[in-house]
C-alpha cells in the first residue's frame, strides 16, 4: 500500500507542468473557513491535477488544491505551512484518473501554478552547511523526489524541530542546533527536484533554513467577520 501511494503521488509530481511547484499535503482551517477561499469546483468522475491546475491557472489564479478526489479549489492567498500534514493524509485518488491522488477528507493537495517561482522559505535561510555521517540534523524525513526548501521546511516544523536542511536534492533533515559556520554558497549547487529553480544542499552539503513563521515567509489569512464588545475585548 505504501509503495502504491507513493508511485501514485510520483505520478503526480511528474505529470504537472514546469511553471507548477507541488507545495504538499494540507489540512482544512473548518468547515466553514475554508484554506482555499475563492473558487471551488466539483467535479464528479472527471477531476484530475491537471485539470484543475488548467483550470484555475486560466482564471488568473495563483494556487490550486484538490480535494477528496472529485473538489478543486482555487485561490490568489497562499496556504499558510502552519497548516501542512503528513502525504499519507492526501490518500484519495482523483475521479478523473484512478492513478493520480487528489487530496482526502478535508485534506488538499495543494499546487503553487505562478509562472515565475518564489522561494517563500528565503527570508529563513542560514545558509550552505558542511554535513558528514554523523548528521549535524539528526531526524531525517522520507527522501522526496518533488522536494523544495517550502517542503523540507514545513515538515520539520510541523514536527517540533528548529531547522531544517536539504541535502543532495532529495534528502530532508531536521535538528534543534547548527554546528560551525556557513561555507561559500556554491557548495550547494544541487537543483531541487521539485522545482530547479531552486538549490536543495549538494553532496555533504545542507541548505539550512530555520522554520520559525516570519512575516517575509507567510502570508496573511483571512480568517471572518466577528462581534466584538468594549466591555470583553475578542
Amino acid at each position: 500500500m505504501k509503495n502504491h501511494l507513493l508511485l501514485t503521488f510520483l505520478s503526480v509530481v511528474l505529470q504537472i507542468t514546469e511553471s507548477t511547484r507541488y507545495m504538499g499535503c494540507y489540512k482544512e482551517i473548518s468547515q466553514e473557513s475554508r484554506l482555499m477561499i475563492d473558487e471551488y469546483n466539483l467535479w464528479l468522475g472527471s477531476n484530475t491535477p491537471d485539470k484543475c491546475i488548467n483550470h484555475c491557472q486560466s482564471n488568473g489564479f495563483s494556487y490550486a488544491g484538490t480535494q477528496t478526489g472529485s473538489e478543486c479549489f482555487c485561490s490568489h492567498v497562499r496556504p499558510s505551512f502552519k497548516y501542512s500534514v503528513n502525504e499519507s493524509d492526501c490518500n484519495m485518488a482523483c475521479q478523473g484518473d484512478k492513478s493520480e491522488i487528489c487530496g482526502g477528507p478535508r485534506r488538499l493537495s495543494v499546487y503553487d501554478i505562478q509562472d515565475k517561482g518564489q522561494n517563500y522559505v528565503d527570508s529563513n535561510y542560514k545558509g550552505c552547511y558542511v554535513d558528514s555521517a554523523d548528521r549535524m540534523l539528526p531526524k531525517r524525513a522520507p527522501d522526496s523526489f518533488s522536494n523544495t526548501p517550502e517542503l523540507c521546511v514545513a515538515y520539520c516544523y510541523r514536527n517540533g524541530y528548529r531547522f531544517s536542511g536539504i541535502e543532495v536534492g532529495k534528502e530532508c533533515y531536521c535538528g534543534d542546533e547548527l554546528k560551525g559556520s556557513p561555507v561559500i554558497e556554491s557548495e550547494c549547487n544541487t537543483r531541487c527536484p521539485g522545482d530547479s529553480r531552486f538549490f536543495c544542499g549538494g553532496d555533504a552539503r545542507l541548505s539550512v533554513y530555520d522554520t520559525s513563521i516570519s512575516d517575509e515567509s507567510e502570508t496573511g489569512h483571512f480568517v471572518g467577520c466577528f462581534i466584538d464588545n468594549t466591555e470583553k475585548r475578542l
